[in-house]
Protein backbone atom coordinates (compact mmCIF):
# COMPACT_ATOMS: atom_id res chain seq x y z
CA UNK A 1 0.00 0.00 0.00
CA UNK A 2 1.09 3.36 -0.80
CA UNK A 3 0.65 6.15 0.88
CA UNK A 4 -1.95 8.94 0.15
CA UNK A 5 -2.91 12.30 0.29
CA UNK A 6 -6.55 12.49 2.10
CA UNK A 7 -9.29 13.12 -0.61
CA UNK A 8 -7.31 12.44 -3.65
CA UNK A 9 -7.90 9.31 -5.82
CA UNK A 10 -5.47 7.26 -7.98
CA UNK A 11 -5.04 4.80 -10.68
CA UNK A 12 -3.61 2.98 -13.30
CA UNK A 13 -0.84 2.47 -10.82
CA UNK A 14 2.06 0.38 -12.77
CA UNK A 15 6.03 -0.31 -12.03
CA UNK A 16 8.09 2.03 -13.72
CA UNK A 17 10.84 -0.81 -15.91
CA UNK A 18 14.63 -0.54 -14.56
CA UNK A 19 13.34 1.07 -11.00
CA UNK A 20 11.89 -0.02 -8.12
CA UNK A 21 9.22 3.14 -8.61
CA UNK A 22 6.11 2.91 -9.87
CA UNK A 23 3.76 5.31 -11.78
CA UNK A 24 0.37 6.43 -10.68
CA UNK A 25 -2.09 8.74 -12.22
CA UNK A 26 -3.20 10.89 -9.35
CA UNK A 27 -5.53 14.24 -9.10
CA UNK A 28 -3.56 15.25 -6.13
CA UNK A 29 -2.57 18.39 -7.74
CA UNK A 30 -6.05 18.74 -8.78
CA UNK A 31 -6.01 17.52 -12.42
CA UNK A 32 -4.90 13.81 -13.25
CA UNK A 33 -0.90 13.86 -13.54
CA UNK A 34 1.29 11.27 -13.66
CA UNK A 35 3.66 11.40 -10.09
CA UNK A 36 6.28 8.88 -9.58
CA UNK A 37 6.90 7.02 -6.36
CA UNK A 38 9.23 4.32 -4.78
CA UNK A 39 6.71 1.24 -4.88
CA UNK A 40 7.76 0.47 -1.21
CA UNK A 41 5.92 3.89 -0.09
CA UNK A 42 8.93 5.28 1.88
CA UNK A 43 10.20 8.20 -0.28
CA UNK A 44 7.25 10.90 -1.02
CA UNK A 45 5.71 11.04 -4.71
CA UNK A 46 7.16 13.27 -7.54
CA UNK A 47 4.93 14.89 -10.02
CA UNK A 48 6.08 14.19 -13.67
CA UNK A 49 3.36 15.45 -15.64
CA UNK A 50 1.73 18.74 -15.69
CA UNK A 51 -0.83 21.06 -17.38
CA UNK A 52 -2.80 18.63 -18.47
CA UNK A 53 -5.90 19.81 -20.43
CA UNK A 54 -8.36 17.06 -20.39
CA UNK A 55 -8.51 13.70 -18.92
CA UNK A 56 -5.34 11.57 -19.13
CA UNK A 57 -5.45 7.61 -19.67
CA UNK A 58 -3.53 4.82 -18.24
CA UNK A 59 0.00 4.71 -19.99
CA UNK A 60 2.82 1.90 -20.94
CA UNK A 61 6.26 3.03 -19.88
CA UNK A 62 8.73 1.76 -22.40
CA UNK A 63 11.13 -1.09 -21.74
CA UNK A 64 13.85 0.86 -20.12
CA UNK A 65 12.03 3.38 -18.05
CA UNK A 66 13.10 6.46 -19.44
CA UNK A 67 9.74 6.92 -21.65
CA UNK A 68 5.65 7.02 -20.97
CA UNK A 69 3.40 6.25 -23.74
CA UNK A 70 0.12 7.47 -23.17
CA UNK A 71 -3.50 9.04 -24.38
CA UNK A 72 -5.79 11.42 -23.60
CA UNK A 73 -9.46 12.26 -23.55
CA UNK A 74 -8.76 13.72 -27.09
CA UNK A 75 -7.60 11.41 -28.60
CA UNK A 76 -4.37 12.08 -28.59
CA UNK A 77 -1.30 10.24 -28.58
CA UNK A 78 1.51 11.25 -26.04
CA UNK A 79 5.27 10.30 -25.05
CA UNK A 80 6.57 11.79 -21.97
CA UNK A 81 9.92 11.55 -21.21
CA UNK A 82 9.51 10.01 -17.49
CA UNK A 83 13.00 11.99 -16.20
CA UNK A 84 11.71 16.03 -17.38
CA UNK A 85 7.60 15.61 -17.88
CA UNK A 86 8.61 16.99 -21.43
CA UNK A 87 5.82 15.90 -23.67
CA UNK A 88 5.66 15.72 -27.46
CA UNK A 89 1.81 14.39 -29.42
CA UNK A 90 2.73 11.13 -31.39
CA UNK A 91 -0.42 10.92 -33.35
CA UNK A 92 -4.10 12.87 -33.19
CA UNK A 93 -7.26 10.03 -34.04
CA UNK A 94 -9.78 11.79 -36.68
CA UNK A 95 -11.69 8.77 -36.70
CA UNK A 96 -13.25 8.38 -33.02
CA UNK A 97 -10.65 5.91 -31.79
CA UNK A 98 -11.32 5.62 -28.59
CA UNK A 99 -7.94 5.30 -26.52
CA UNK A 100 -8.33 5.46 -23.29
CA UNK A 101 -8.18 1.23 -23.80
CA UNK A 102 -5.03 1.94 -26.50
CA UNK A 103 -3.74 -0.88 -27.77
CA UNK A 104 0.15 -0.39 -27.57
CA UNK A 105 3.22 -2.85 -27.61
CA UNK A 106 6.85 -1.30 -27.51
CA UNK A 107 9.97 -3.08 -29.02
CA UNK A 108 12.26 -4.49 -26.82
CA UNK A 109 15.18 -1.86 -27.25
CA UNK A 110 12.55 0.94 -26.64
CA UNK A 111 12.66 2.89 -29.64
CA UNK A 112 9.34 1.79 -31.85
CA UNK A 113 6.04 2.01 -30.29
CA UNK A 114 3.31 -0.13 -32.32
CA UNK A 115 -0.41 1.03 -31.61
CA UNK A 116 -3.74 0.60 -33.11
CA UNK A 117 -6.06 3.23 -34.96
CA UNK A 118 -9.35 3.98 -36.91
CA UNK A 119 -8.94 4.59 -40.51
CA UNK A 120 -12.07 6.40 -41.84
CA UNK A 121 -13.51 3.29 -43.23
CA UNK A 122 -13.88 2.01 -39.41
CA UNK A 123 -11.00 -0.73 -40.18
CA UNK A 124 -8.41 -0.66 -37.56
CA UNK A 125 -4.90 -0.30 -38.81
CA UNK A 126 -1.61 -0.76 -36.74
CA UNK A 127 0.75 2.35 -36.47
CA UNK A 128 4.53 1.66 -35.92
CA UNK A 129 6.46 4.92 -34.76
CA UNK A 130 10.21 5.57 -34.66
CA UNK A 131 10.81 7.34 -30.99
CA UNK A 132 14.28 8.43 -32.40
CA UNK A 133 13.02 9.86 -35.68
CA UNK A 134 11.40 13.06 -36.75
CA UNK A 135 8.83 11.66 -39.02
CA UNK A 136 4.84 10.26 -38.43
CA UNK A 137 3.83 7.04 -36.98
CA UNK A 138 3.66 4.74 -40.12
CA UNK A 139 0.59 2.33 -41.44
CA UNK A 140 1.71 -1.24 -41.21
CA UNK A 141 0.82 -2.60 -44.61
CA UNK A 142 -1.84 -5.87 -44.12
Amino acid sequence: RLPQAPATRRKAVGFLPGTEDVLVLSDASGEFEFWRQAANGLDGPQQVSRGGKTTRYEGMASPDGKTLAHADRDQVLWLMEVATGKSREVARSKNGRIWDEIELVWSPDSRWLAFVDTAPNTVERIFVYDTQGAGPPVAVPT
